[in-house]
């Protein structure tokens, strides 16, 4: 081979390297745009099913007047056929009717335990250690036990308690966590926040029915006067005026949630 045709070889080669990095590098760049889109797009499907949820919901299009007397701690919850509160249902912290922050249980009465642990007698020596108990002999009773399934959400610092854990506030029986909300500011329906809408949150409250359009806002007023409301008819409202009306009255709170509100919200609220 001359040295004129070598030279010309060494070029060639040099032109296809060039050409085949080139070809490399779109090739890299079409793969990335196309795995983004991938995600992109199974992202925008799955938004736009969550709105298409959110926005195919009337049950809040009703007008309503604002009442702005509601304020401070509240349970909503569930009365019987014989009008015995169940304890099913909301803690709400309100300011103005607006609904800041509000948590969603189902209370379990011992008797509903015990129904769930093929009628072994359940009492609060399962969830209470005595002083001369072991940690052991208390710990295994505990986790004998066929408990419900608790939701959580403790990402959601909203002031109540939102673990979905078991807490026992000495009222022969357990709240079980099933939702929670929180909204400082305005919602927005498709708004995605720990991979869930506003909407989400505001149905696992079953406060939906209480959003007005105009304020962005949910309103306890309205979620107990719209008729299609699950709260419009047989259940009960409670205004708690402090810590110790909690820790005497309700069966959801032992009067926690008002260092937690503190803490969470910065509501500035006694907590005595």
């Amino acid at each position: 081979m001359s040295k004129l045709e070598g030279e010309e070889y060494k070029k060639a080669v040099k032109k296809l390297k060039r050409k085949t990095t080139v070809k490399k590098i779109i090739s890299d760049v079409i793969g990335v745009v196309l795995f983004f889109g991938i995600i992109f797009g199974g992202y925008k499907l799955w938004s736009d099913y969550k709105s298409g949820n959110a926005y195919n919901d009337d049950s809040y299009k009703v007008e309503t007047k604002r009442d702005n007397s509601y304020d401070g701690i509240y349970s909503l919850t569930k009365l019987d056929e014989n009008g015995n509160n169940t304890w099913d249902g909301l803690m709400l912290y309100v300011k103005n009717d607006k609904i800041i922050s509000c948590a969603n249980y189902n209370f379990y009465t011992f008797d509903d335990l015990s129904k769930m642990n093929d009628g072994k007698k359940i009492d609060e020596s399962y969830f209470v250690m005595v002083n001369d108990e072991q940690v052991s002999d208390f710990s295994n009773k505990f986790l004998s036990l066929n408990l419900p399934e608790a939701a959580n959400y403790e990402y959601i610092e909203n002031g109540f308690d939102t673990s979905g854990g078991y807490t026992y506030y000495g009222t022969e029986g357990i709240p079980i966590l099933k939702g929670a909300f929180l909204c400082t500011d305005k919602i927005e329906f498709d708004r995605v926040k720990d991979l869930n809408t506003d909407y989400d949150y505001m149905k696992s409250c079953d406060i939906v029915a209480g959003y007005d359009e105009d304020s962005q806002e949910v309103w306890l007023s309205k979620l107990l006067s719209n008729e299609k409301s699950i709260y419009h008819e047989g259940y009960k409202l409670i205004h708690y005026s402090g810590y110790e009306d909690l820790n005497k009255n309700c069966k959801l709170d032992d009067g926690s949630c008002i260092e937690g509100l503190n803490k969470d919200l910065g509501t500035n609220l006694s907590e005595w």
